[in-house]
């Protein structure tokens, strides 16, 4: 994978950076995001973000103690699995 850029999202007076990362195979972008950025995109609360990444339910990436990345793909997944259609 190699970093391709680093996006202002449209929200940028909040100072959240979304960072998109392209993948050599495929030409197929994914947008990465730290848990808080997460819960502002998706309207969710950071401590539920949390308990699912502590809980193994949400997957992400962890480049120090402190630094967090969550992959949308990732959250969309956690969605669809915990979404049960109506009869």
């Amino acid at each position: 994978m190699r970093l391709v850029s680093m996006v202002k999202n449209a929200t940028a007076f909040k100072r959240m950076t979304s960072y998109r990362i392209e993948t050599a195979m495929d030409n197929t972008t994914e947008e990465y995001f730290t848990p808080k950025e997460l819960a502002e995109r998706t309207a969710v609360s950071i401590a539920l973000i949390r308990q699912y990444m502590r809980d193994g339910e949400l997957e992400y990436i962890q480049y120090s103690p402190k630094n967090r990345k969550i992959r949308y793909s990732s959250w969309l997944d956690l969605v669809k699995r915990n979404t049960h259609p109506r009869k």
